[in-house]
């Protein structure tokens, strides 16, 4: 997005401000047409929460309307719970009617008159199928781990292994792998790495064979116990546990994309057939499992590691911008603010020149996501960088280029709120810091923003509350770079 292609700031602004106020589909309508006449821009406006983005691909359309990324992600919740009350039914209904159909053919058997069998009422009819989501449930611990133990086997690395998505209700590390546990049942993933490419096409195979195989070989094994008559009584646990590693199995084997917050995963049915396709060259394979490592090294604040993991990945392919961008956040992350705001700058350029060739796993979607960040980070290592007007006027224009484009990211909206209180808009940029602090899903990014919100209350003359999120920003984060800013400009002001 060419800064020239932007009218005046103030004209944007109110433009905007009608299309987040219109309340009516036609208003709406409305004025989304006269923001694309007058910008070149096409923008769209979540129904759920109301912020508007000139990036609407990224939202999803539904019944009442369209949803940004993350409300989509606040909407999981309730489709997970509809989809167990769907599963439930369902099993309710299946596993008397198989119960039956096995006490059927036993009794056809006996004799030489069909005698229909009875199927009396029982409190396991209403207990078996909750067993079976319960066993289904448990059975994607054996499941993950069958991914990893492949992912191993091949010279592989795990980051993660997750038990159930949604928020993390308990984890830990264990010998470098984060192991957590999730919210929400019948679900799983594991973040595997392989560093060497060599066959490493063959290697993902046999990591994303390895779940269904362990469910299918499981099945075989309960089979010669199976007795479909005792589906709708007590003590049907060999039963019970074909009939949820079956459904597991199939769970994971139907092809299908799930979306997440804008995060895309794909089930294990859907990865194999498209590697047994050749639709990811092992190129793109190598180059994603670097991405991640970096950004999961990133994440755990691993930064000398990530700026490694970086290197090497760039020694494969040179000047990529994801690869180019984590090594950037890296150095910043280690102070080297100058350093990683002019590789920011440089891929930023290099982003928005239309005659720049594509790259590797950087089309469409993923282009215009990296604009973004790059619009992001470029405005944040501004803002630590540099106090001068000029600075910060850049990174005001970077953060809200940033916020216009994507606003449901956290770390966005945290940004442009610092921006805000940096440039003077201090209640305004509290309300963007504040909720990005809420909305954080690590220590640091929660600790940042508190640290940020301390500050435009001190400035405010709000003295007690800025030393209270001061304090819970340093219990968070003690050396995060924001506190330690926060400390500083506090204690100059005191």
């Amino acid at each position: 997005m060419p800064a020239g292609s932007l009218p005046e700031e103030a004209g944007q602004h109110e433009l905007e401000e009608r299309l987040s106020r219109a309340t009516s589909p036609e208003e709406i309508a409305r004025a989304k047409e006269h923001l694309a006449e007058t910008t070149g821009l096409a923008y769209e406006r979540c129904s759920g929460c109301g912020s508007i983005s000139t990036l609407p691909a990224f939202f999803r359309a539904t019944r009442k309307g369209a949803l940004c990324p993350r409300c989509q992600e606040r909407s999981w919740p309730r489709q997970h719970a509809r989809l167990l009350v769907t599963l439930g039914i369902l099993l309710f209904l299946l596993l008397p009617a198989m119960a039956w159909t096995a006490q059927f053919e036993t009794s056809y058997s006996a004799g030489w008159v069909p005698v229909l069998p009875e199927l009396r009422w029982s409190l396991f009819l209403v207990l078996n199928p909750l067993l079976v989501l319960v066993l289904a449930s448990l059975l994607v611990i054996p499941h993950e781990l069958s991914h990893a133990a492949a992912t191993w086997s091949g010279g592989g690395r795990i980051l993660e292994i997750r038990i159930f998505e949604g928020p993390v209700r308990w984890q830990t590390r264990v010998r470098g792998t984060n192991v957590a546990l999730g919210s929400y049942p019948l679900t799983g993933h594991c973040i595997p790495v392989f560093r060497n490419r060599d066959r490493i096409r063959e290697r993902t195979l046999l990591m994303v064979a390895a779940g269904p195989l362990f469910n299918i070989v499981f099945l075989l094994a309960l089979l010669p116990f199976y007795d479909g008559s005792q589906l709708a009584s007590s003590g049907a646990w060999p039963e019970l546990l074909l009939v949820a590693n079956a459904l597991l199995l199939i769970s994971a084997l139907i092809p299908y994309r799930a979306s997440l917050g804008g995060r895309q995963g794909l089930s294990d049915g859907l990865q194999f057939l498209s590697l047994l396709s050749g639709k990811y060259p092992e190129s793109d394979l190598h180059l994603s499992y670097l991405t991640t490592e970096a950004a999961h090294l990133l994440r755990e604040r691993h930064y000398q590691q990530a700026l490694e993991t970086c290197e090497a990945g760039l020694a494969y392919f040179p000047a990529h911008s994801l690869l180019e961008n984590s090594r950037a956040v890296a150095l910043l992350e280690m102070g080297h603010h100058r350093q990683a705001l002019d590789i920011f700058e440089e891929l930023l350029a290099r982003a928005q020149c239309v005659d720049e060739p594509e790259q590797p796993g950087v089309t469409g979607l993923a282009r215009d996501h990296i604009e973004a960040l790059l619009l992001n980070n470029a405005a944040y290592a501004s803002l630590i960088s540099d106090s001068a007007p000029q600075a910060l006027q850049r990174a005001r224009d970077c953060a809200q280029r940033a916020w216009r484009m994507t606003p449901w990211l956290r770390e966005i909206q945290g940004t442009w709120g610092a921006v805000l209180i940096e440039t003077g808009d201090v209640e305004e940029g509290l309300t963007h810091v504040a909720e990005a602090a809420r909305g954080a899903d690590t220590a640091r990014a929660k600790a940042a923003n508190l640290a940020l919100s301390a500050i435009g209350h001190y400035r405010l003359g709000k003295k007690d509350e800025a030393a209270r999120l001061l304090k819970e920003a340093r219990h968070l984060d003690p050396t995060g770079q924001m506190v330690t800013r926060a400390q500083g400009e506090l204690a100059l002001l005191a």
